[in-house]
């Protein structure tokens, strides 16, 4: 009867706990030619922060990247600049580390609505050549 009753209990607190569980992070990425970018964006209070990576695809990759992330208007945290390595053959360079308020109405479903607007544009040089590339974002959670 004891393990029934502790067993009942049990599932029951791990029912409850995944209902009252809140969304508070949603994972953007994107892909393309040349470049794969992920963004991870989280809820905490009034305030949407941002960190993320750019990976290159290809052999070579380049010492100095500059990127710009382009969103709708309104939305509460975005960036741009450049990021460079001095080792070789680096290939992942980290984006982001920003934060914004929110704006009022802003919630966790428009906010997937708007990263699916969003894109980076990433620029670069490789072999005396400027490469540009845009990457469109989708959110995934």
């Amino acid at each position: 009867m004891k393990k029934s009753l502790l067993s009942i209990v049990l599932f029951s607190i791990i029912i409850l706990s995944g209902c009252n569980s809140t969304n508070n992070e949603i994972i953007a990425k994107g892909k393309s030619q040349y470049w794969k970018v992920s963004i991870a964006y989280k809820l905490e209070g009034s305030m949407l922060n941002d960190n993320g990576n750019m990976v290159y695809l290809k052999d070579n990759p380049p010492k100095k990247v500059e990127f710009k992330y382009s969103y709708p208007n309104g939305f509460p945290t975005g960036s741009s600049g450049t990021v460079e390595h001095y080792e070789e053959n680096i290939k992942e360079f980290k984006i982001g580390g920003g934060s914004g308020s929110l704006n009022k109405g802003d919630n966790y479903e428009n906010l997937k609505e708007k990263i699916d607007e969003m894109s980076v544009l990433i620029q670069w040089e490789t072999d005396g050549k400027v490469y540009n590339e845009t990457v469109d974002l989708n959110a995934m959670k």
